[in-house]
């Protein structure tokens, strides 16, 4: 299952391609022409691309259709989201990881496509656990030292503005996170909810 979503924080420079990408990519995964859609053909396994917040919608065949907004909100200025669009992504996530169960699938891979979400799990992974964004924020896509310390400078903008409640998973992936990581953490629900296992991307 790959959950495809555009994040409004590249509007700060943190990533190392475009955003046009990530429509580019969701369509790629369905026609074969990227490296987990190589795999899922060798071990033939089936492949479900889903867009739940790419800016353009993807009306390619074979994407499914899971939207919930075009993208999100720029997290150093504002909520990636509203706490509701999070619970929908969140339920479409886990809908998906359900059907798969019901249609006989022992196990799912769980991935996701969006520009910018390095900068967006960083950020939550930080709020969540208390440790230093700066510790956690890599180079993501190939980014130089430069902008790499700009992304760190976003990322700790982002949660002193956020100010989030650890104990609030939903309130953090609202206010930091993605629809792509939303919808990955509803379908690890609806995995475990069917007693499915779950191998994590990358």
């Amino acid at each position: 299952l790959i959950f495809c979503a555009d994040n409004g924080v590249c509007d700060e420079r943190v990533g190392s391609a475009p955003q046009s990408v990530t429509h580019a990519q969701t369509v790629n995964f369905v026609r074969g022409l990227t490296g987990v859609a190589v795999l899922a053909r060798a071990f033939q396994a089936s492949l479900v691309v889903a867009d739940v917040g790419v800016n353009a919608p993807v009306t390619y065949p074979g994407v499914r259709d899971l939207r919930v907004r075009p993208g999100t909100g720029n997290i150093r200025v504002e909520d990636a989201m509203a706490r509701s669009e999070a619970l929908e992504a969140i339920r479409r996530g886990a809908a998906l990881a359900r059907e798969a169960a019901a249609q006989g699938f022992w196990a799912l891979g769980v991935g996701e496509m969006g520009v910018g979400n390095t900068t967006t799990s960083a950020a939550v992974l930080s709020a969540l656990t208390g440790v230093s964004s700066d510790l956690l924020t890599g180079i993501g896509g190939g980014i130089g030292d430069t902008r790499l310390e700009r992304k760190r400078e976003v990322i700790r903008d982002a949660i002193r503005r956020a100010d989030p409640n650890p104990g609030d998973v939903v309130g953090v992936l609202s206010k930091l996170g993605g629809l792509d990581l939303c919808a990955m953490a509803g379908a690890y629900l609806g995995a475990a909810a069917a007693r499915r296992p779950v191998v994590i991307d990358g």
